[in-house]
């Protein structure tokens, strides 16, 4: 199967789903949760007949790639009812036979049967404390068996746990960044961060590869606001902090994050 005739089955079952999650949502006024997605499945949102307040998303950190998506009107939704992630921490006991890699942390736990989207980011730390150490983000239906079934990755002896804390490094896993945009219009800031032409951007919305807030951008002209963020498909996640100043041509000075 080609990759154009993937991507249309991949579309035609995501829909379906969320389409079956907001269903079931909306009839047991219970939050329903999906598998793990790239963020950016949310562009099929509007496919599916789904307004923005009837969805969010998490992944375990802020600024994760794969997310959880929680479906519900939150006003319909008498309660709070945490996503269902777990963060399996795996450490390898020494460095003799290397690095734990995200390929091989990931092709360790496919080999016991699991499927992708049961399994979220793999992180790993940057801190001397915590060295040649993975952080899974897991759904937590499989969390412990993942546990209790890896002792060893590659030549590597491994020990696993399930833990609640994250090293500061990946929880504030970003980069700030400036840029100048002729104003706030979700056109400028793609033109800005791509370091294309404003027509090439607006390709780039019309082939539904941007999103704000988790939905999809129809308009050239959607505006973005302090806070909002902003995903490109190709060019990573950011969210906008400020605008610090002007130029001469009153052109905006602006600062986001990018979330790496």
């Amino acid at each position: 199967m080609d990759r154009n005739k993937n991507m249309a089955l991949h579309k035609k079952n995501t829909v379906a789903h969320f389409t079956d999650l907001k269903v079931r949502a909306e009839k047991t006024s219970c939050y329903q949760f999906s598998e793990f997605h790239s963020i950016t499945d949310s562009a099929f949102f509007s496919d599916a007949g789904i307004k923005a307040y009837e969805v969010d998303s998490y992944g375990g950190y802020e600024g994760a790639e794969r997310v959880v998506f929680r479906f519900g009107d939150e006003s319909q939704v008498s309660y709070e009812e945490p996503y269902p992630i777990d963060i399996i921490k795996i450490t390898a006991s020494s460095s003799k036979f290397g690095e734990l890699t995200h390929p091989d942390v990931l092709g360790t736990i496919m080999g016991l049967g699991i499927e992708r989207d049961r399994i979220g980011d793999i992180k790993f730390s940057n801190d001397p404390a915590h060295p040649n150490t993975a952080y899974v983000f897991a759904l937590s239906s499989i969390s412990e068996y993942i546990k209790d079934n890896i002792s060893m990755i590659r030549k590597m002896s491994v020990t696993c746990e399930i833990t609640d804390s994250l090293p500061e490094s990946i929880k504030n896993n970003f980069q700030n960044i400036s840029l100048i945009i002729s104003s706030e219009r979700a056109d400028c800031f793609v033109s800005s961060i791509t370091k294309k032409s404003r027509s090439q951007a607006s390709l780039l919305i019309s082939e539904k590869k941007v999103l704000l807030n988790g939905m999809l951008v129809q308009k050239n002209t959607a505006s973005v606001k302090p806070g909002d963020v902003l995903v490109i498909r190709g060019y990573g996640k950011y969210i906008y902090e400020e605008i610090t100043g002007k130029t001469g041509s009153d052109n905006l000075h602006v600062t986001l994050r990018k979330y790496m």
